[in-house]
């Protein structure tokens, strides 16, 4: 063996084919195809059968040519057959060449059974006119490929007929008993079957494509091994009962050329033409179409865009129903037919939105002519009022225009141009034209000793010089201290210097009448900014001063006879006269005496003025411990000669008095005496007629809501009680006599004198009004020991310390915590706590400083 024998088969020419070495390099047509290991080579080894000596076992087969009839690459190619015929298909065409009895040589299949030697019949077959035509149509070698694509395609169509025409025969022969043993049991078997698409008589599986005869048991040699012995195997195999022929004539209508000039008529029989109103009238039906985007189809074999939804499934169902040849000719007769519809969608969208457009142009030109109609209109109306407002000036100066004629010309043009009234601001033209001629009426207008003067012409001047905005309260007053209203400074320039100057140089509070009558009659009047004005910058300071001056002692008229007709004015803001009011009401009841009445006229009209708290500390300071000292002291109980005075010293206050207070005096100050008094009468054999008379007068005394109160409806009774021991001759009862030794024996000594009493009353108080104590704030405190001292204590408008209010503590600045129960004073420029005591010395330091 030579050394190019032994490197042979490394040689490039084992492994390609077609290879030659052009110059260094090889060049080669394929490569060769090496053997790979098949399932019968493992099975049966070197034993295994092949089909052709010559090739080799287990080549593979070799790809099938390309078919150039298919479609592009987005269409679907169909079901394509192989090219290669099979056995029994050779065989068929052999039987089908083979000449009938009694035809001579060259006799064609549809020849006549008469015909001779070369005969053949007149008429063609319709697979010969198919042939003549498509030889004529086609000739090219790509047109025979065309031809052969489509005979493959009928020939699946031919074998999927077959098979559906196989499901749907019944089955007979061996598979008529298949399951028949079921009817002995529940036939579950069957049932799984039947879930699972299995029919009866057909094959297995959803679409019958498995065996339709059961698995057949049989018995082999013992020992022997597979095909051992020529002992046949059962096979699986199913039941293919060929269909029924079709009848010629379904065979001729299905592969009729309509499209050939011969079947003219045929053709325009049978095509259907869509005209522009049913293309329109489909897409009007179709539901609404979503946003745009791109879908692409991945069902078949090839990926491809989708471009009309409509015929999706269709496209799908032609490519394996198609058979007719050259289906791309449909495909792009189609895109042409969707690529038509669409420029009609599109034309006709077009044509309706020019269509919409001079719809819309046409409103909008009645729209503008409408407001060219509207801006004459205006026009029209302000000449007129231009006309009608020159009306009130004039060129002469022997005509004069009064008040009443500019008001008449202002009044008819808001009536009738009552829009362009507001609109234009005729109101401030109505102004110029008033004001001169109001402020000649007002020339020498006094107030308050003629308040009536112009209030007709201002009443009427209002409705035509007032905004919409200020009758409703939402504009006061613009940025910069002036309103642009016009009736606002028509009361500005004219009302308001005037009322200035006699409130502030001629008016005297406590003669309040004449301001009064002028509120009443320009009140109404008055824009809501210039009456809070007047009242806030003009009466209320008058006020202020009125009252620190004023001196209830010397004084014949009270308080309250000039101040309280400016509470439905003034309301709240009038609480910081109060402090002042009930110090020197404080002060000047330290020498009242019970019997004087002046106090309770003087008091009575704040009874529901002061706060509830306010008004209990000042009675309790200043009135109850009078009346204790009147009811202990000056009352004397006695029967025989009974002097009433100081008991009605008591009752005339009942209704200013708090009903505790009442309750608390005659408890704890007259009941006491008057209980040892019966009970030292019923002690004496009395006339028991006289008693009952004595103790029903004592009863009528008393108001009828205080003998209903609990506390003195348990006196009454306990004095009931006794009379009734006494005439049935018992002792008085032992809770009774306790409550009575508990009382003191004697009057205590009245002091030396009243105002020694006046200084100790509360003291003495303390302990039985408890109650009251308690509800005294440290402001109240405060206010009752500078009444005692003679100092004032009065707050000092808008000054607060600590979030709290600073008084004024005669020459010291104070404040007082409530929640922790603390005076501070300012005391060199610090905040210190203090006591009462050293707020007093402090106040004694500063004055002396002063005399200094």
């Amino acid at each position: 063996m030579d050394e190019k024998q032994n490197y042979e088969r490394f040689d490039l020419d084992n492994d390609y084919e077609g290879g030659e070495w052009v110059g260094d390099e090889y060049f080669y047509r394929n490569k060769k195809q090496k053997h790979q290991q098949t399932a019968d080579d493992r099975l049966y080894g070197v034993f295994a059968d092949s089909d052709s000596e010559g090739e080799g076992r287990g080549r593979k087969q070799s790809r099938k040519a390309a078919d150039f009839s298919k479609p592009v690459g987005f269409v679907s190619s169909g079901i394509t057959q192989d090219t290669t015929q099979k056995p029994e298909d050779v065989v068929k065409s052999e039987h089908q060449t083979m000449p009938a009895a009694g035809a001579g040589l060259g006799a064609g299949p549809r020849m006549g059974a008469g015909g001779g030697v070369g005969s053949s019949s007149q008429i063609p077959s319709a697979d010969e006119e198919m042939q003549e035509d498509q030889e004529g149509l086609l000739p090219t070698a790509f047109g025979q490929r065309i031809m052969q694509s489509a005979a493959q395609r009928a020939k699946a169509q031919a074998a999927l007929r077959q098979k559906e025409a196989v499901k749907a025969t019944p089955r007979t022969g061996a598979t008529a008993d298949i399951g028949k043993f079921e009817q002995h049991t529940k036939g579950f078997g069957q049932k799984m079957l039947e879930k699972m698409g299995y029919v009866a008589g057909q094959g297995l599986g959803s679409k019958g494509q498995g065996i339709s005869r059961p698995v057949e048991a049989k018995v082999r040699p013992q020992k022997a091994g597979l095909g051992a012995g020529g002992h046949s195997e059962h096979k699986l195999s199913m039941e293919i009962e060929q269909p029924q022929a079709e009848p010629a004539a379904a065979v001729k209508t299905a592969q009729a050329k309509t499209w050939k000039k011969k079947n003219a008529v045929a053709r325009s029989s049978r095509q259907d033409y869509k005209t522009v109103a049913d293309v329109l009238n489909e897409v009007a039906e179709r539901p609404l179409e979503q946003p745009k985007q791109t879908i692409i189809d991945m069902r078949g074999k090839q990926k491809r865009l989708v471009t009309n939804m409509q015929h999706l499934n269709q496209e799908q169902q032609e490519d394996t129903a198609d058979m007719t040849p050259m289906p791309e000719l449909q495909h792009n007769m189609r895109l042409l037919v969707d690529v038509a519809e669409a420029d009609i969608q599109c034309i006709d969208g077009k044509l309706r939105h020019e269509k919409d457009t001079a719809v819309i142009l046409g409103r909008e030109q009645a729209r503008l002519q409408e407001e060219v109609k509207a801006a004459a209109q205006q026009v029209h109306s302000l000449n007129q009022i231009l006309q009608t407002v020159r009306q009130c000036q004039s060129s002469d100066a022997s005509v004069t225009i009064t008040i009443t004629d500019v008001e008449q010309v202002y009044s008819r043009l808001k009536q009738q141009h009552r829009e362009e009234y507001y609109m234009y601001n005729l109101a401030a033209a109505a102004l110029a034209q008033a004001s001169p001629r109001l402020t000649q009426l007002l020339m020498h207008w006094h107030p308050l000793e003629d308040p009536t003067l112009g209030t007709a012409e201002f009443t009427r001047w209002r409705d035509l010089l007032e905004s919409e905005q200020q009758k409703r309260n939402v504009v006061f007053q613009a940025s910069g201290g002036t309103s642009s209203d016009p009736y606002v400074q028509l009361c500005s320039a004219l009302v308001m210097p005037k009322l200035n100057r006699v409130v502030t140089n001629d008016w005297e509070p406590r003669n309040p009448e004449p301001m009064l009558q002028f509120m009443e009659l320009w009140g109404p009047l008055l824009p809501g900014a210039l009456q809070q004005q007047v009242l806030e910058s003009l009466i209320f300071p008058k006020l202020c001063r009125a009252v620190e001056q004023w001196e209830p002692r010397t004084e014949t008229v009270a308080v309250h006879a000039w101040l309280h007709p400016w509470l439905p004015y003034l309301g709240p803001r009038m609480d910081e006269l109060y402090p002042t009011i009930r110090f020197k009401l404080s002060a000047a009841l330290q020498q009242w005496h019970p019997s004087d009445q002046s106090a309770l006229a003087l008091l009575r009209p704040w009874h529901t003025v002061f706060d509830a708290k306010d008004w209990d500390a000042l009675v309790m300071r200043s009135i109850v411990p009078k009346l204790a000292w009147a009811l202990q002291d000056v009352l004397v109980i006695n029967p025989l000669q009974q002097d009433l005075a100081p008991f009605h010293w008591l009752t005339a206050w009942h209704t200013v008095l708090p009903q505790h207070h009442m309750v608390n005096l005659l408890e704890f100050r007259f009941f006491p005496a008057w209980h040892r008094v019966l009970q030292h009468w019923l002690a004496n054999t009395p006339d028991f007629d006289e008693v009952t008379r004595w103790y029903m007068g004592w009863k009528s005394l008393f108001p009828q809501d205080l003998v209903d109160h609990e506390r003195i409806r348990a006196q009454f009774n306990s004095a009931l009680n006794s009379m009734n021991h006494a005439v049935d001759g018992r002792a008085v009862p032992a809770w009774q006599q306790a409550h009575m030794e508990a009382q003191p024996q004697t009057a205590p000594a009245q002091p030396a004198t009243y105002g020694a009493y006046a200084a100790g009353a509360a003291a003495q108080l303390s302990g039985q009004y408890t109650a009251a104590a308690e509800d005294l704030t440290l402001r109240q405190l405060a206010e009752s020991y500078a009444a005692d001292n003679d100092i004032q204590l009065l707050p000092k408008a808008g000054q607060l310390e600590e979030g709290l209010q600073v008084y004024a503590f005669d020459k010291v600045s104070i404040i007082m915590d409530n929640v922790k129960g603390i005076i501070k004073a300012r005391i060199a420029d610090r905040w210190v706590s203090v006591s009462l005591e050293e707020l007093m010395a402090q106040n004694t330091q500063r004055k002396a400083k002063l005399r200094r």
